[in-house]
């Protein structure tokens, strides 16, 4: 019966983590966050996918200096970062999406490097 209860309770807890996103217009949200994690063949491809996400596009893309910032810091906060993002593949693009102003990030990665990300 205890394996049951556990089994009930880990599912319960995955489908409230997998249908948790918040949708637009819902009113009363405090907060949310949205992390998506997308590995591409190419480089090309990549880039691809990245201009159909609006919302990072109708914004500037950050310069050399606040890249190499942006990757001490992940650095910092995650050791061996630049190795964990090329298991899946050479190619990585990072998505987080948060309420709060300035959070949001898109980064892409290339071999393990970031070569380019937007913020808003």
């Amino acid at each position: 019966m205890k394996k049951y209860l556990f089994i009930v309770v880990i599912m319960l807890f995955g489908f409230a983590s997998i249908f948790a996103n918040p949708l637009e217009k819902i009113q009363g949200i405090v907060s949310y966050s949205e992390s998506t994690t997308v590995f591409f063949d190419s480089e090309a491809n990549a880039m691809l996918w990245i201009e159909t996400q609006d919302d990072f596009m109708s914004q500037r893309e950050a310069p050399a200096l606040q890249r190499r910032i942006f990757a001490a810091a992940m650095e910092n906060l995650i050791p061996n970062m630049s190795m964990i993002v090329t298991l899946g593949s050479d190619f990585c693009v990072m998505i987080t999406r948060v309420p709060n102003s300035g959070q949001s990030c898109l980064v892409l990665f290339v071999r393990g490097e970031i070569t380019k990300l937007w913020q808003y």
